[in-house]
């Protein structure tokens, strides 16, 4: 864990870094210094278990050590995928109940402001100024804002592919539960969901109904 460097922090959020292919240098997880007063507990908690375990941590590391792997795993990223695993992540530490108790709420703020303000900037034609609002209404200080309207206006659908992929894992995750019922084992799954590294939510459908049915056959 290390600090976000001074000159970056006043709108920089806490991330993951991954570790070298080659061994070079381990991964890293960044946190915000600045600014502590404005940062909720809850949205904390929320961003580690996001960024390092059960969430990218967890997944890259996995994905950077696949055996049979094919070598565009290691070069390409799918964001519904990676992102969706992060909000998976995030679920599965509240079913664990390893959160304060405002973080079931907090949690669910981000993603649901970008889910509003990418469409909002994207196809309503909202000014800056409109969607800056709109996200500070809801509990975002100004500076953290007015970064985050800034970071939709130039990746446009990336915030939308959070819960896109995190739907979409766990809907997967109740079909297993209801095909196999007391045979599902959420460790196997997660090893399905895992194994393969970074692939598109339709490939990831198709890896899991296959480890279905290999399941039933067990």
């Amino acid at each position: 864990m290390t600090p976000i460097a001074e000159a970056l922090e006043v709108e920089a959020s806490a991330g993951y870094e991954a570790a070298a292919l080659d061994g070079s240098h381990p991964a890293t997880y960044r946190i915000v210094l600045a600014r502590v007063g404005e940062q909720h507990r809850s949205d904390v908690e929320v961003t580690a278990f996001h960024e390092t375990f059960p969430g990218h941590h967890l997944q890259i590391s996995i994905a950077q050590h696949l055996p049979r792997a094919h070598p565009i795993v290691a070069l390409v990223g799918n964001g519904g995928f990676i992102e969706g695993w992060g909000r998976y992540a995030e679920a599965l530490a509240e079913e664990m109940s390893l959160y304060s108790k405002n973080a079931k709420i907090r949690r669910r703020l981000w993603p649901g402001h970008g889910m509003v303000v990418d469409v909002g900037l994207h196809l309503k034609r909202w000014s800056r100024e409109r969607a800056v609002r709109y996200i500070e209404e809801g509990g975002i200080p100004p500076k953290r804002a007015e970064a985050l309207v800034d970071r939709i206006a130039v990746w446009p659908a990336q915030l939308t592919s959070y819960d896109t992929g995190g739907l979409e894992i766990a809907s997967l995750r109740k079909q297993a539960e209801q095909s196999l019922g007391p045979r599902f084992d959420l460790r196997r799954f997660h090893d399905a969901v895992l194994g393969s590294g970074s692939v598109t939510l339709a490939m990831l459908r198709q890896i899991v109904e296959r480890w279905i049915a290999d399941e039933q056959r067990r």
